[in-house]
C-alpha cells in the first residue's frame, strides 16, 4: 500500500506527564527539532506509519492550562487555534489524573477529535488505585488508552486507535449543565476570559465528579506503599528553602569544590606547558617573538578558554539532571505565584 501523509496529530498534556517519552515511542528516529516561529520554545515533530498511512506527530509544549501567559502556553493555544490538528493526543499522568483533567476539559471544548492516554498506568498498582477507562471514555467523550510509554506497553494498540479515530472519530464531550454556562460557544481565544475564579471552581467541581465516578480504590492491604516526594518538594513551607538549598549546592560544586579543583588542574597544566616551552625555545635559540607568540599567545589563550570548560560541563550536567528528574517543572510551579507579582510566569 502506498504511504499517504495527510494527517497531523498533536500531543498535549501537563509538564512531566510523559509526553516526550510517548512522542519518542510513536516516532522513533523520524524526528525533527527546531524553534516555534517568534519564540525560543522547542518545536518537535516526527512521523510514524500505521497501515500504510503516514501520520505527522507534533509534540506541543507542556502546559497546565490553555490560559495564555507563558510562551509555552501561547505556542500551544496558537497552534490549536490556527492549525487545528486532525486529532489531539491528550497525555495524562495516571497517578495524578485529577490534576491533569483540568487541561483535558479545556481541550474537550475545542471541538477537535481527541484520544486520552493514561500514561504510567503500570504505577497505579503501587498506589492501590484502579481507573475505569471505559467510564472515563464515556465521561470525556473520547477513547481512553492505558499505556506505559517508558516501557513501550500499549503503544501498538494506541497507534491503531489513533488511526481509527482519524477516520472514524466520534469524540463528543457531553458537557455538564454547569459547564455549559462557561463553555458551550467558546473558542480557544476565549479560554483566558472564561476561566475566572467562579468558572475555575465550577470546572474543578466537575472534575471531582468525574474522578469519583472513574477512580476505584483497590484493597489497601495489597497496595504497595508509595512515597510521594511532591508533598515535600512542593510543600507550602519547605519548597522555597529546598529550592534555595539545591541552587546553592549546585553553585558550590560548579564554582567551588569540584569545579575549582578541575579548573586549577587545567591552569597548572598549561602553566607547566608554558614554562617547558619557554625553556625549550631558549635552549634552541628560537627568536623571542616566536616564543612569545606560542607561549603568551596560543598556549595561554587555549589555557584561558579551556580552564572554564569543567565548570560549563558541570553546570549543563546539573541542568540536565534537574530537567530529566522532573524537578525543573516543580521549580516552575513553585516560582509561578511569586513571579506573577511582577508580571512574569514561573518559567521565566
Amino acid at each position: 500500500m502506498v504511504s499517504i501523509k495527510n494527517f497531523t496529530v498533536a500531543i498535549a498534556g501537563n509538564p512531566n506527564s510523559g509526553k516526550t517519552t510517548l512522542f519518542n515511542q510513536l516516532t522513533g528516529l523520524s524526528q525533527h527539532v527546531g524553534n516555534w516561529p517568534g519564540v525560543t520554545v522547542e518545536k518537535k515533530y516526527g512521523y510514524f506509519t500505521q497501515n500504510g498511512v503516514e501520520i505527522c506527530v507534533v509534540d506541543l509544549p507542556g502546559v497546565y492550562s490553555l490560559s495564555p501567559y507563558t510562551d509555552e502556553e501561547k505556542v500551544t493555544i496558537r497552534y490549536l487555534k490556527d492549525q487545528r490538528p486532525d486529532l489531539i493526543i491528550n497525555v495524562l499522568d495516571a497517578v495524578n489524573i485529577e490534576r491533569n483533567l483540568y487541561l483535558t476539559t479545556q481541550l474537550c471544548q475545542l471541538n477537535i477529535p481527541m484520544v486520552v492516554v493514561l500514561n504510567m498506568a503500570d504505577m497505579l498498582e503501587e498506589t492501590g488505585i484502579k481507573i475505569d477507562t471505559v467510564k472515563l471514555s464515556e465521561k470525556l467523550g473520547s477513547e481512553t488508552y492505558a499505556v506505559s510509554a517508558s516501557k513501550g506497553v500499549g503503544i501498538a494498540d494506541l497507534k491503531q486507535g489513533i488511526l481509527h479515530n482519524l477516520f472514524y472519530s466520534k469524540s463528543h464531550f457531553d458537557f455538564d449543565e454547569s459547564l455549559k454556562k462557561i463553555s458551550t460557544s467558546r473558542t480557544v481565544g476565549d479560554l483566558k476570559n472564561i476561566d475566572n475564579q467562579s468558572a475555575s471552581n465550577t470546572r474543578y467541581k466537575y472534575i471531582s465528579e468525574i474522578c469519583r465516578a472513574v477512580i476505584r480504590k483497590a484493597d489497601e492491604t495489597r497496595a504497595k506503599p508509595r512515597f510521594d516526594l511532591d508533598r515535600i518538594l512542593t510543600n507550602k513551607y519547605l519548597a522555597l528553602p529546598i529550592l534555595a538549598g539545591i541552587i546553592i549546592l549546585v553553585f558550590y560544586i560548579v564554582f567551588g569544590s569540584v569545579g575549582l579543583i578541575l579548573t586549577e588542574s587545567i591552569s597548572r597544566f598549561f602553566r607547566h606547558t608554558i614554562e617547558t616551552c619557554e625553556i625549550f625555545f631558549e635552549l634552541h635559540g628560537v627568536s623571542g617573538w616566536i616564543s612569545s607568540l606560542v607561549c603568551d599567545g596560543i598556549i595561554t589563550g587555549m589555557g584561558t578558554v579551556l580552564s572554564f570548560f569543567p565548570q560549563i560541563v558541570l553546570m549543563f550536567t546539573f541542568l540536565a539532571i534537574l530537567e530529566d528528574s522532573g524537578y525543573m517543572s516543580r521549580i516552575v510551579f513553585i516560582l509561578d505565584k511569586p513571579m506573577r507579582l511582577i508580571g512574569l510566569g514561573g518559567r521565566s
